[in-house]
């Protein structure tokens, strides 16, 4: 039909009825319309501003955290660094354990560290720090002499030890991260992060470093241990200043710290395990994670900063702001800084405005629909009649035709098609009927129909019936539950979540159970339909029990195999020995057909080169062994005998190492001998021996040989039973006199002010635990007349039949000259800190100039940038370097060029007055000057008095191009510190003036400006 015939039928059908007064239902429509849309654009630019507040917001918080994490962190690394450096100049002496406790003491007490230690090579270790209780510092130690102890001393305050608290088992540091992963990487790293003592609350990370002396030789570890909680308590911090949630997480999805009340290492199982976000109690945190894994693929992905809204569960429609930013160092550190800000937090007063929005159109709504009502109510019966009809023939309620007699022409013409087509459809819906029932129940899949709500089976085919075993009489009206369908139940919620959401669901596989009890593996295909007034489910199902069967017995064959290979090859690389197979031929050649990766530990050889030359590794055997191994090879192949040998290597680098070889020969048809065996490395148990027989036979004469004074004491006849030989070399009494003595020794020999605790001590020894070691100082009297100080140590030698101590077994030392070196070691002590001031000077200056260096000019500059950051107020930078200085070491000599630095150092060292101004060189012939609260104007008054100071000196430069003495070009930067810059934007300015100068001429002062 064209236009033309269109407008002319729609003329002829409007000639009886006028339509004018409907008009007013475009007008209410309009009127919804436009308020509505005023108030979506309202509400849409509202939420743009939030977004942009939110992510400005977020950027602040982020930057926030970031220096935080630098400055809590990069002060463990710099302390370590200054450490080496003390080592390096020879300050500090890493065998001196006594002295470097101390040392580590003083700086944990100053920078609140959690520990301090240093783990040698030859297995000592020294630390100082808070133990498991985390309230007292004390200082662990390793001696290198006796390294089967850990032993813990109490300290004062000034880090001397007081007493020993207790040992512990070696613990074998050097497995740990700290000190076998820097060791690995060779350079100052940051350790995998760890659980103290299994403590849920003390998850810590160490900042390892490993020192080298001049031959690059490893001498050890420096380690500083850092408790994250610290990071955690700062994130607390930020969340109460504002709603939110902020947590760190390693690339793993583990978590560092978080704002929340969590612990990142919680109790699972009775011990202390790292979180993961994934797993967190706090709902935000766990999804936001899964969010990112799903959105990137995996955390590793995230390389940059990252702004999103995710949709949360839980969180009543709302998409809170999400920001992540990767946080690195050049020291390994890799984290994720998450920062989640809900939506709520700005959005109230936009769902305000979005109410009274609404509230608007509902009222013009409300006017145009009374407006509209009147005119329109005497249209609305007969269209409602038409709309029940509609209803019901839609519901398949076939009724009456309608009445045709309506006064308005064109719902009378809408009528008459109404019935004709009603007519029509019943028509249709009849035949359709009959064509799906002849289909539903001739297919050869089972087919089913039931209700969506309940599953109840409304109606199954044939094939159903066959397939579930019973007839259709039996199934209809009862639901899959009742009939025992479901071997997991988790299929079924599965399936009708599915059809809930998405109305359909294809080729789904799972197991079901018949009428016999019978597991099916089948595909289930399903559909939402609406059926009446009811949404009922069409399904079919295939049956592919024996398919999946085959291919599940493929698998598991698969599967086992792959397994049985990975467990063989796991066991050839793990297992401590090399796996091989040796073949001696007939013809009498020899060939290894096997080696394990170990052959790399062992022989430093590749196995394929084994493989290739077996006398690659007869010619590394020593010439001392090699006859006595082939005469054990050939006995095992004459004699089938088991083969066994302990043998020396030389191996390329010289270096001698011992092996043992074993293997069980086997002879095959061909009449080849083959031996299936290992090699390991027995180098450290033959030297083992080798010093288990030397410390032996030094025990033995150590024992015969002692100063120290030995007794047994009787506590119940209070006298000694026995005393060596080395009394008389200690005190001058024979054994005899001793115990002629008695109960009196104590009052005869011992100065009267040490007696008390002498006593004290004997009734200490009654409560002794066995194993338990009493000490005690004091003084006795020689038979010269003489006072020896003794220092002793007591512990149980025998106990009564009712398990009281009845004796003690005791060893005196004489420290006589101990204690009068005490007053030494004191005033070494002081050496020690004058020692460590000087350090602190050296590090810090330079060495030709004797002013600050580069080193030390960036930690001010970091500091007087934080600072002023602060209080805001200005910074100052000047930046300047000798003109032609070159030419000026080729005229006169670097003798004299270093002359000329070093005036210039110390002229302009008097020019600055005030004593946070600091000149440092920063390199080469360039100095640099820090100016705090200065202006650029008060900057470029400084500059002129340094031209002027350095005119002065009137040194002279014939190689000049600008002047016959030596002159300066000096570039000037000077702002007021910002968070969205660092210093080296100061820095970068200056050096942008100073090139300007250079460009205009020297010899003048230029300022950096934007």
């Amino acid at each position: 039909m064209t236009v033309f015939s269109s407008v002319k039928w729609l003329t002829r059908v409007f000639t009886n009825v006028q339509l004018r007064t409907l008009l007013i239902l475009p007008f209410v429509g309009s009127t919804v319309v436009l308020v509505t849309l005023v108030g979506f654009l309202s509400y849409y630019s509202g939420k743009q501003a939030v977004e942009k507040l939110a992510d400005q917001l977020m950027i602040e918080v982020g930057d926030r955290i970031v220096q935080h994490l630098d400055s809590y962190l990069g002060k463990a690394q710099e302390i370590n660094r200054t450490n080496v450096d003390a080592f390096e100049s020879g300050i500090l002496d890493l065998n001196d354990f006594n002295s470097l406790g101390k040392y580590f003491y003083r700086q944990v007490s100053s920078f609140n560290f959690a520990y301090i230690n240093f783990g040698s090579q030859e297995g000592g270790f020294i630390g100082a720090g808070y133990a498991l209780d985390n309230k007292n510092i004390d200082i662990a130690e390793i001696i290198k002499s006796d390294q089967s102890k850990f032993r813990f001393y109490s300290v004062d305050n000034q880090g001397n030890r007081i007493s020993l608290v207790s040992t512990l088992k070696n613990p074998q540091f050097a497995n740990f991260a700290w000190y076998s992963e820097a060791v690995k990487a060779g350079k100052a790293i940051w350790s995998s992060i760890y659980i103290w003592g299994g403590l849920p609350d003390r998850i810590s990370i160490s900042a390892s470093t490993p020192v080298y002396d001049k031959q690059k030789k490893l001498l050890g570890v420096l380690g500083i241990d850092l408790e994250l909680n610290q990071i955690s308590e700062f994130l607390t911090t930020l969340h109460r200043s504002r709603s939110g949630h902020i947590f760190i997480i390693e690339r793993s999805g583990l978590i560092v710290a978080s704002s929340e009340d969590e612990s990142p290492a919680p109790i699972i199982n009775g011990k202390a395990t790292r979180l993961k976000a994934v797993n967190s109690r706090e709902p935000v945190i766990r999804e936001v994670t899964e969010d990112l894994i799903q959105r990137f693929g995996s955390l590793q992905t995230i390389s940059s900063s990252q702004s999103f809204r995710p949709n949360l569960l839980g969180q009543l429609e709302q998409k809170p702001f999400v920001k992540v930013k990767p946080y690195r160092d050049k020291y390994g550190l890799d984290w994720l800084v998450v920062t989640v800000i809900p939506e709520s937090e700005f959005m109230s007063e936009i769902q305000a405005n979005a109410h009274r929005t609404i509230l608007l159109c509902v009222v013009a709504l409300i006017i145009s629909i009374v407006t509209g009502s009147l005119t329109a109510n005497w249209i609305a019966k007969p269209i409602l009649r038409l709309s029940k009809a509609s209803q019901g023939l839609a519901q398949g309620q076939w009724q009456e035709p309608i009445s045709e007699n309506i006064k308005i022409a064109e719902l009378q013409i809408l009528a008459t098609s109404f019935n004709r087509m009603s007519a029509q459809i019943k028509s249709s819906f009849e035949e359709s009927e009959t064509k799906f029932y002849t289909i539903f129940n001739t297919t050869p899949d089972p087919l089913w129909i039931a209700s969506l709500t309940e599953s109840r089976f409304l109606n199954v085919n044939a094939s159903f019936c066959e397939f579930w075993g019973d007839i259709a009489e039996n199934i209809i009206g009862k639901t899959c539950q009742e009939l025992g369908w479901w071997e997991n139940l988790d299929d079924f919620y599965y399936i009708k979540e599915k059809l809930n959401n998405e109305r359909i669901i294809q080729n789904f596989q799972l197991n079901l159970h018949n009428c016999y009890n019978q597991n099916k593996t089948v595909l289930l295909s399903a559909r939402v339909q609406l059926l009446g007034e009811e949404n009922c489910v069409i399904g079919v199902i295939k049956d592919i029990t024996e398919l999946d069967e085959e291919l599940r017995l493929r698998q598991q064959a698969e599967s086992a195999l792959q397994k049985s290979e990975a467990k063989f090859r796991k066991l050839a690389e793990n297992i401590p020995g090399m796996i091989y197979q040796y073949v001696l031929h007939l013809d009498g050649t020899d060939e290894f057909t096997y080696v394990s990766p170990r052959c790399l530990n062992i022989y430093e050889l590749e196995p394929e080169i084994v493989m290739t030359n077996a006398q690659v590794l007869w010619k590394m055997v020593h010439p001392d062994y090699l006859h006595l191994l082939k005469d054990s090879v050939e006995n095992s192949a004459k004699e089938l005998r088991p083969f066994l040998s302990e043998h020396l290597l030389i191996m390329p680098n010289q270096e001698l190492k011992w092996v043992q070889a074993s293997a069980r020969p086997e002879k095959k048809a061909n009449g080849d001998i083959v031996w299936d065996g290992v090699i390991i490395d027995i180098t450290k148990n033959k030297q083992a021996e080798i010093a288990l027989a030397e410390s032996q036979r030094f025990i033995e004469q150590i024992t015969y040989l002692t100063p120290n004074l030995l007794y047994i004491y009787d506590l119940m006849e209070q006298r000694n039973v026995y005393v060596n030989r080395s009394v008389g070399e200690i005190l001058g009494y024979s054994a005899a006199e001793i115990q002629e003595m008695g109960a009196n020794l104590f009052s005869t020999i011992c100065h009267p002010d040490d007696l008390q605790r002498i006593y004290q001590a004997i009734q200490r020894c009654y409560d002794l635990q066995n194993h338990e070691i009493i000490e005690t100082e004091y003084r006795v009297k020689n038979s010269q007349g003489q006072w020896r100080w003794l220092y002793s140590r007591d512990l149980v030698f025998s106990r009564s039949a009712d398990g009281q101590v009845q004796q003690i077994l005791g060893t005196s030392q004489d420290i006589t000259e101990r204690k009068q070196a005490e007053i030494a070691l004191q005033e070494a002590e002081a050496n020690l800190r004058q020692a460590n001031k000087e350090l602190q000077r050296l590090v810090n200056t330079d060495g030709l100039t004797k002013i600050a260096n580069r080193r030390c000019f960036d930690g001010h500059l970091e500091s007087e940038w934080q600072r002023l950051y602060r209080e805001q107020k200005p910074l100052s930078l000047l930046l300047f370097d000798v003109d032609y200085f070159k030419k000026y070491n080729d005229c006169y000599g670097h003798q004299l060029g270093d002359e000329c630095l070093i005036k210039i150092a110390q002229i302009v060292e008097k020019v600055l007055y005030r004593s946070a101004d600091l000149v440092a060189r920063y390199g080469g012939e360039e100095f640099v000057v820090i100016l705090p609260n200065t202006d650029d104007k008060g900057a470029i008054i400084v500059a002129n008095k340094i031209h002027a100071a350095i005119k002065n000196l009137a040194i002279p430069h014939q190689r000049s191009e600008v002047s016959d003495i030596v002159t300066i070009s000096l570039g000037v930067s000077s702002m007021i510190p910002v968070l969205e810059l660092s210093p080296a934007t100061l820095v970068e300015q200056a050096d942008q003036a100073l090139y300007k100068a250079k460009q205009q001429g020297r010899n003048q002062s230029v300022v950096f400006y934007i």
